[in-house]
């Protein structure tokens, strides 16, 4: 979850204050009634992509499909007997 910081708390957070008083208080959970969410294009996910239409809401009916995975892509995961995948394969 990202730190998200109230209007008039963003001065004290962005600069060095007393360090009587870290801004440590201002990390608290958002009101998620205040929250809005909606579908973006799934180009986000590639840092190169950099353009602000990338978060306008897409429907999901426009949404790409999800590329295909080769069999060469494709990892078989290694288990343990309990069934436990190991964390480096």
């Amino acid at each position: 979850m990202p730190v998200i910081i109230k209007r008039q708390d963003y001065q004290r957070w962005f600069e060095p204050g007393d360090e009587a008083r870290p801004p440590i208080d201002l990390i608290r959970p958002f009101d998620s009634d205040k929250m809005k969410a909606w579908r973006v294009d799934r180009r986000i996910n590639n840092l190169w992509n950099d353009e602000p239409s990338l978060i306008d809401p897409v429907k999901e009916d426009a949404l790409p499909e999800e590329p295909k995975r080769t069999e060469k892509s494709k990892r078989k995961s290694k288990t343990d007997e309990s069934g436990q995948m190991g964390m480096f394969d």
